[in-house]
C-alpha cells in the first residue's frame, strides 16, 4: 500500500515537473534568430527548405514549425530565420551544419554638385551600352518610381542576364530603368521615408535639369551611372532594417543577377563578421563577382566605430563638397551671424520677437526648460516668436508649440532641414545670441533664406562619418575611401517630409578617409590593380581562428585550415591599402607587407616606386623598386618594409607606383592598438 502510494506520488511529481517545464517552455519569450549555414551544398538532391524544417522539427516540435519558421534563405546561401526561445536557439546551435546563430537586430539607415566635384563631369566620355547592362541592387527603404530620376525614356531592352522579378506591390510598376522590385515587410516597394530614393538617384539617377530644393542649390541632378538599371530590395522601413529581411535581400539580389550592391545601413556598433548579416551576404556576393558597397557609418568621433569592416566590402566614408549652405540671422541691432541649416522659408525681412527656452516654460526645471524638453514649452509664450533652445532635438517641440523660428547650438557643421524657420550656431555664436537676448529689452531677430557658397577647404571628412581602426581585423584598413556625403541634392520621396520631423583625434588620418577621395575618371583607368583571390579570402578566414569545417561551410569549397594558415597573416591579404598593429609602444619595430600588382594598362610598361613617410623617425623601402611589365594581366610581387621606433600612436606613409601617366597610390598605416582602448 505504501509502495503503491509512493509510486503514484512519484509519477505525479514527474508528470507535474514535465507539465511545468512544458508550460515554462511555452511561456518562454521567443525572439527572431538568424541561423546561418554557409554556402549551398553542391548536391543536386539537397533541399534547403526540407533541411530547415527538419532542423526546426527536432527543436520546436512539428506542431510549432509553421509558426516558428519566418523564411528560408536558399537561393544564394544557406540559412533561415525563425522564432525561437533562447533554449531552442542553444539546442539548434549544436547542429553540425550551423555556422552561427544570433538574435535578429535592427540596422540603422545611415546631387547637383557631388559628381562634378569628384572630377566626373556630365560630358565625360562613357560607354552607354556597357553602362546600360549594369544592374545596381539597392538594399534600402524602397524607391519612388515616378520620380524623374527613374523614368525609362530612351532606355533599351532589359539585359538578358536579369533573372529577377517585379514584386513591388499592387501600386508599384517597374520599367526599363527600375527593372526589378521585391519587398520583405508586407508593404509596397514604394519609399515612404525618402532614403532609398535618395541613395538610388545618387548611384544611378537619370539626368534631371533645373533641380533644386525649393530653389536652393539649383543645378543638374544626376547619378554616377545614369544609364544603369536599378533593382529594388525593400529591406528597411521607418523603424530601421531588420536582419532577417536584409538576409533575404542579399539572397535574392545575388541570385537575380545584380552587378553591384548598394548598402546604406549598418549596425549601431561593430559586430563579429559571422554575426554581421552585411558581412555574410557580401561574402557570398563576392564569391559570385558582385561588388558590395557600404556606407562606413555615422558614429562620428567614436574610435574604431566603423561597422563596415569585412575586407570583401568596399567601405565608403563621407566627405564634404565645395558647396556649403548657410542661413543668416539678422539681429535687431544689425549684427549678422552665419548659421547652418537648410531653410527654404522667407520671413520677408520682418523682425520677430525672441524668447529663451528657460523663460518659455512654467512647469519644468531650469535645465529641461533650457533644452526645450517635450511638454515643457508653453504655446502661449512662444507662439509667433523665435525660440532659443540649447538642444537641436527640440525642433519638433518648438514647431508643435507654435514657434515661428528655432535657434540652437551644434558642435558639428552639417546642415539640417527643419519644419520651421531655423538655423544652428556654433557654441560661440550661440553665446552671442544669449548675450544679445539677456542685454536687450525687446530682442528681435530675422532669419534669411538659405544660400549656397563655395567652400575652398573641401573635401574634408564629414564630422558624423565613422572612423577606424578596423575592430574586427586590425590589419585591414577601413574605411577604403571617402566620397561626398554632405548636403547632396538628389531624388526623394514626396511621401516623406524632408525634415523628418579622452579623445584621440581621427579627423586627420587614414582611419577617417582610407585611400582618400574618390576620382571616378582616374579609377576607370588605374594602370595597375591589386587582385584578391578566393584562396586569399580562405586564408583570411582560417587566420581568424575559424575551423576548417566552418570555412568549408561558408565558402562551399573543401578547405583545410592547417594548410591555408601556414605562414599567412591578414596584413598580407592582397589589399590596396596596408595596415598593421604594433603591440609595443617602445623600442624598434619592423613590419613587412607582401603585395602583387597586376597590369591592366599598357602591355609594355614600367612603374617606378615612390615611398613617403609622414612622421619621423620612419624608414620605408620597397623591393623591387620598379615593376617592368611585358604583357597585360601580368602579375609582379613586391614587398614593402616599414620600420621605426617608439610608436605611441599612428605612423602614416604611402606608396605610389608611377609610369609617367598613371599613379597608383596605397596608404600605409602602422599603429599601436592601445589608441583604441585609451581614446
Amino acid at each position: 500500500m505504501h509502495l503503491s502510494l509512493w509510486y503514484s506520488f512519484t509519477l505525479f511529481v514527474i508528470f507535474a515537473f514535465s507539465l511545468g517545464r512544458s508550460l515554462t517552455n511555452a511561456n518562454e519569450e521567443k525572439k527572431v534568430y538568424i541561423v546561418y549555414m554557409g554556402g549551398l551544398p553542391l548536391d543536386p538532391n539537397y533541399s534547403p527548405n526540407a533541411h530547415h524544417l527538419s532542423m526546426l522539427q527536432r527543436v520546436v516540435g512539428s506542431s510549432y514549425i509553421e509558426k516558428s519558421l519566418i523564411r528560408s534563405y536558399n537561393r544564394s546561401f544557406n540559412g533561415f530565420a525563425a522564432r525561437l526561445t533562447e533554449r531552442e536557439a542553444v539546442k539548434l546551435s549544436r547542429d553540425e551544419t550551423v555556422i552561427s546563430i544570433f538574435p535578429s537586430k535592427t540596422y540603422h539607415l545611415l546631387t547637383t554638385r557631388s559628381w562634378d566635384f569628384m572630377s566626373f563631369p556630365q560630358n565625360v566620355h562613357r560607354n552607354l551600352n556597357g553602362e546600360g547592362d549594369i544592374i545596381i541592387g539597392m538594399l534600402d527603404s524602397g524607391i519612388w518610381p515616378e520620380n524623374p530620376s527613374f523614368n525609362d525614356h530612351g532606355f533599351g531592352p532589359i539585359p538578358t542576364k536579369w533573372k529577377g522579378q517585379c514584386k513591388g506591390g499592387d501600386d508599384f510598376k517597374c520599367n526599363k530603368k527600375i527593372i526589378g522590385a521585391r519587398t520583405y515587410n508586407k508593404t509596397s516597394c514604394r519609399d515612404s521615408i525618402g532614403h532609398g530614393s535618395h541613395t538610388a538617384s545618387i548611384a544611378a539617377g537619370n539626368i534631371v535639369q533645373n533641380a533644386s530644393f525649393y530653389g536652393i542649390a539649383g543645378g543638374v541632378a544626376r547619378g554616377g551611372a545614369p544609364s544603369a538599371r536599378i533593382a529594388v530590395y525593400k529591406v528597411c522601413s521607418e523603424s530601421g532594417c531588420d536582419v532577417e529581411q536584409i538576409m533575404a535581400g542579399f539572397d535574392d539580389a545575388i541570385a537575380d543577377g545584380v552587378d553591384i550592391l548598394s548598402i546604406s545601413f549598418g549596425p549601431s556598433a561593430p559586430l563579429e563578421l559571422h554575426e554581421d548579416v552585411v558581412a555574410i551576404g557580401s561574402f557570398h556576393a563576392e564569391e559570385k563577382g558582385i561588388l558590395s558597397v557600404q556606407a562606413a557609418g555615422n558614429t562620428r568621433f567614436q574610435v574604431a566605430g566603423i561597422t563596415s569592416n569585412a575586407p570583401w566590402l568596399f567601405s565608403v566614408a563621407a566627405s564634404t563638397i565645395d558647396r556649403r549652405l548657410y542661413t543668416d540671422i539678422v539681429f535687431g541691432n544689425g549684427t549678422i551671424l552665419k548659421g547652418r541649416s537648410i531653410n527654404s522659408f522667407k520671413l520677408n525681412g520682418t523682425q520677430f520677437p525672441v524668447v529663451y527656452g528657460a523663460e518659455a516654460s512654467s512647469k519644468c526645471d531650469l535645465r529641461d526648460a533650457q533644452i526645450c524638453s517635450y511638454g515643457c514649452i508653453d504655446p502661449k509664450l512662444v507662439k509667433g516668436k523665435i525660440i532659443l533652445c540649447q538642444s537641436i532635438f527640440a525642433e519638433k517641440t518648438s514647431y508643435i508649440a507654435g514657434a515661428i523660428g528655432f535657434i540652437a547650438p551644434v558642435d558639428f557643421s552639417e546642415s539640417y532641414v527643419s519644419p520651421i524657420v531655423s538655423t544652428f550656431l556654433t557654441d560661440e555664436q550661440f553665446e552671442f545670441a544669449e548675450s544679445y537676448y539677456s542685454s536687450t529689452k525687446t530682442p528681435t531677430m530675422n532669419m534669411l533664406k538659405t544660400v549656397d557658397q563655395r567652400d575652398l577647404a573641401a573635401p574634408l571628412v564629414a564630422e558624423f562619418s565613422s572612423r577606424g581602426p578596423n575592430s574586427q581585423i586590425l590589419d585591414i584598413l577601413k574605411p577604403d575611401i571617402i566620397a561626398p556625403g554632405v548636403e547632396i541634392l538628389a531624388g526623394y520621396s514626396p511621401y516623406s517630409p524632408p525634415s523628418g520631423v579622452p579623445n584621440y583625434d581621427y579627423g586627420h588620418n587614414e582611419f577617417s578617409y582610407g585611400a582618400g577621395h574618390l576620382n571616378p575618371v582616374k579609377a576607370a583607368n588605374p594602370g595597375i590593380v591589386y587582385k584578391t583571390t578566393k584562396e586569399e579570402y580562405h586564408n583570411l578566414l582560417c587566420s581568424m581562428n575559424i575551423s576548417s569545417d566552418t570555412a568549408t561551410k561558408m565558402s562551399g569549397f573543401n578547405i583545410s585550415c592547417d594548410d591555408y594558415q601556414r605562414g599567412f597573416k591578414p596584413k598580407d591579404l592582397n589589399y590596396p591599402s596596408m595596415a598593421s598593429p604594433i603591440e609595443s609602444g617602445h623600442g624598434k619595430f619592423q613590419v613587412q607587407f607582401k603585395r602583387r600588382a597586376t597590369n591592366v594598362g599598357v602591355a609594355m610598361s614600367m612603374y617606378y616606386a615612390k615611398l613617403s613617410c609622414y612622421q619621423s623617425p620612419c624608414n620605408a623601402t620597397v623591393a623591387p623598386e620598379k615593376l617592368e611589365f611585358k604583357a597585360l594581366n601580368e602579375e609582379i610581387p613586391f614587398v614593402v618594409t616599414v620600420s621605426g621606433e617608439n610608436l605611441e600612436s599612428v605612423l602614416s606613409a604611402s606608396l605610389e607606383w608611377n609610369d609617367g601617366t598613371q599613379v597608383a597610390r596605397s596608404p600605409i598605416v602602422v599603429f599601436n592598438p592601445k589608441i583604441m582602448a585609451s581614446a
